[in-house]
């Protein structure tokens, strides 16, 4: 009798508990706020989760965050700061190695355009549609960056062990260190509109149909305005473009 009367008692605690899980999960939840402030630019730090950057048809910018059943402690704020809009995606508590199920969405005006816009990406995913920026900077570690429809000026990538999808336009300079992981760029234009500087340790750096291995060292003039500076220690990093 007394091991049947423990039986419902734990039962009674699991499905308290669980209750009580669910209705925090749901408290955590934000509704979608409206930011009217003047912004210039984006500075996003996403250490979890996944994070979702997507074109709206409303002149404000929109932001939303989605707690899942394994938040894993991160906490996500988004406040402008002189014209600068910042989105804070930190772990509070929880297993540093575990990025969590958490989906973060940040909408922006379809014709926005940018002065500068960062993602500095640690142990999460990233899907970024129709940035239009002068500046453009990408910081991966671990996690995979997926930036498609995206024109800028400039462009400074640098990535750790995780990977770089990138898909759009650069009309500048463009600086990509690559330490271990996997940055594949596609880009409209030519090969020939550019300047590259190449340098590999133990990795791999292609341009079109032409690969430079181990301990490369090569600069290719093409006597243009825009100038690539590649850097790769022990990852690969691939360029292809459309005109090609």
């Amino acid at each position: 009798m007394n091991k049947i009367l423990g039986v419902f008692l734990t039962m009674a605690m699991v499905i308290t508990i669980a209750l009580f899980t669910m209705d925090q999960g749901k408290a955590a939840n934000k509704d979608l706020i409206e930011i009217k402030d003047a912004v210039k630019s984006v500075d996003i730090v996403f250490g979890g989760g996944v994070l979702y950057v997507e074109t709206w048809d409303k002149e404000e910018i929109g932001f939303k965050v989605e707690k899942g059943q394994i938040s894993n402690g991160f906490d996500y704020q988004c406040y402008v700061k002189d014209s600068i809009l910042y989105v804070d995606g930190s772990q509070k508590t929880g297993n540093a190695t575990k990025k969590g199920d958490n989906k973060v969405y940040l909408y922006i005006p379809l014709d926005k355009k940018f002065d500068g816009f960062i993602l500095v990406n640690g142990n999460a995913d990233a899907h970024v549609e129709n940035v239009k920026c002068e500046n453009l900077q990408i910081d991966a570690a671990i996690g995979t960056v997926d930036i498609v429809g995206f024109t800028t000026i400039d462009a400074n990538i640098i990535l750790g062990m995780g990977t770089i999808n990138a898909e759009g336009k650069i009309t500048g300079n463009a600086d990509a260190l690559c330490s271990a992981g996997t940055l594949n760029v596609k880009l409209s234009g030519a090969e020939s509109d550019h300047d590259y500087l190449i340098n590999t340790t133990f990795g791999k750096i292609k341009i079109g149909n032409t690969s430079y291995g181990m301990t490369s060292e090569k600069k290719i003039i093409n006597t243009t305005y825009s100038k690539f500076d590649l850097e790769c220690v022990a990852g690969q990093i691939n360029f292809e473009f459309e005109n090609n």
